[in-house]
This record gives C-alpha cells, sequence and structure tokens, in this order.
C-alpha cells in the first residue's frame, strides 16, 4: 500500500507541475502566454508514467490565431501614391502564415519542459514578409495598371516612378493583381513562351525581376515603341504577356533599387 501511495503521490507531482508550465510565444505585436492547465484536457496516465492529454483546444485556439495573423493570400489594404485606400485583391505570393502542427508541437513540448519556455513566432511561419505592421511596410514596388504607372518606394519615400507597359488586365495574357514579390534578380537572360499564335518568342532582356511561378515579372523591353509606355489606348495591341514592361532607359535605375524579397503591388 505504502509503494502504491508513494506512485501515486509522484504521479500527481509530476501532473501538477505539468499543469503549471507555461509557453509565451512573441507575436509580431504582441506576446502570448499558453498556460498548460488551460489546454491540456482529460489527462490519463500511461504505464510508462507519462500523460496522454486532449489537445484539441489548443490546435483550435492556433488556428484561430493563423485566421487572424496570416496575411499570404489575403486581400489587404494599401495606400496608393495618389493617397487613395484600395484593397488589393488576394491571390498574391506575398506574405506569411503560421505553420499551425509545427507551433502546436513546439508549445506542447515547451509544457514538458522544467522550465517556462518563451519562444519567437517567426521561428514557426512559412511565407515572406513576417511582422510588417501595415502588411507590405514601407520599402515596396507599386504597379498602377489603371494609370500604367509604377512607383518605387524606400523606407517610405518615392525614389523612382515611370511610365510602363503590362499585360491585359483580363484574358490569357493578364497582368496578374495581387501582392507579390521580387523572387530573384538576373541580368542579360532570354524570356522564352507561347505567343497567342502558337510560336514561341525568345526576348532578350537586361534586367529581370520575376514576381511569379508562371513567368510574370518586371524587366525591361527594347521592342517596344517608346510612345506606348504609360498610353492604355495602346495596351490592346502593344501588351506584354502578362509582366511590367519598363523603358530601356528606366529599367536600370529600378533594378538597382530593388532586392530579392521585396513586395510588389499590383492593381488595377
Amino acid at each position: 500500500m505504502s509503494a502504491n501511495s508513494n506512485t501515486l503521490s509522484q504521479t500527481k507531482a509530476k501532473l501538477q507541475k505539468l499543469l503549471s508550465q507555461t509557453v509565451t510565444v512573441a507575436f509580431p505585436s504582441k506576446t502570448i502566454t499558453f498556460k498548460a492547465s488551460d489546454y491540456l484536457k482529460n489527462g490519463t496516465a500511461t504505464a510508462a508514467g507519462s500523460y496522454q492529454f486532449d489537445t484539441s483546444s489548443l490546435k483550435q485556439y492556433i488556428a484561430q490565431l493563423a485566421s487572424k495573423y496570416d496575411t499570404e493570400g489575403k486581400a489587404a489594404k494599401f495606400k496608393t501614391h495618389s493617397g487613395t485606400t484600395i484593397t488589393v485583391p488576394s491571390g498574391g505570393t506575398y506574405g506569411w502564415s503560421i505553420s499551425q502542427s509545427k507551433l502546436t508541437n513546439r508549445i506542447l513540448s515547451g509544457f514538458e519542459n522544467s522550465a517556462s519556455q518563451s519562444i519567437n513566432l517567426k521561428d514557426y511561419v512559412t511565407g515572406t514578409g513576417y511582422g510588417k505592421a501595415n502588411t507590405v511596410g514601407n520599402t515596396y514596388i507599386e504597379v498602377d495598371l489603371k494609370t500604367l504607372r509604377e512607383y518605387a518606394y524606400v523606407n517610405g519615400k518615392l525614389k523612382f516612378s515611370t511610365k510602363v507597359m503590362s499585360g491585359t488586365i483580363t484574358g490569357g495574357n493578364q497582368t496578374p493583381q495581387g501582392i507579390y514579390y521580387i523572387m530573384y534578380k538576373q541580368r542579360n537572360t532570354t524570356l522564352t513562351g507561347d505567343n497567342d499564335n502558337g510560336s514561341t518568342y525568345h526576348s532578350k532582356v537586361k534586367y529581370w525581376m520575376p514576381i511569379t511561378n508562371s513567368g510574370v515579372g518586371l524587366h525591361d523591353s527594347s521592342w517596344q515603341p517608346s510612345y506606348v509606355y504609360g498610353n492604355t489606348s495602346y495596351r490592346s495591341d502593344y501588351h506584354s504577356h502578362g509582366c511590367i514592361n519598363n523603358p530601356p532607359s528606366k529599367m536600370g535605375a529600378l533594378y538597382a533599387l530593388a532586392y530579392a524579397g521585396e513586395p510588389v503591388i499590383v492593381y488595377n
């Protein structure tokens, strides 16, 4: 009886210590403390002396936080160069999401530690642009398809602007709208793809910055007549295959300012 009583006492003490543990997670604008007693429910002791719990409430809470904080693939408010606040469509590649299973497992393992744990959410997310207070921060490239104008901001200050030519607004040569990011930068390359008539084009460019996996990006376009840039009336005849065509005389300056991972906001 005494052995059983001692074992029971040890088991209770272990359980009480476990339920008193906390894990603090630093989010972009606040910290959240997870208490084991709030999220470990209906515990049962195993033969090995450990415990099994119902952790569904923790998983549900993490899912709620992801719905609130995730920015990837969501429509977003954006203040344009003209000062107008618009809603940029969802579907872009820029943004970040909480890795829910990874974070949940880390919190659970933290509960089992001998001391309270403090972790940073940035280590448990996927995507680009974690922690930006206004989704894109204050260094970005803005493309206005309605006026065919492009702007580059650095630390909130306008450093570059130019007239451009885009793809169509709808259809197979459409320039996608949303918040994207520069995937990488490349000098002196050849862009290839299919023309509307089924033939293949091979376009040499000096500067290339893709923003989608499908091959849409920002580049110089020596084949475009100078008068088409910024002129929407020419878009039906001189549109790109979806890319943002920059004047050759301007693209070098944009390339020098831009960096891989930089947000690119495209809207109409």
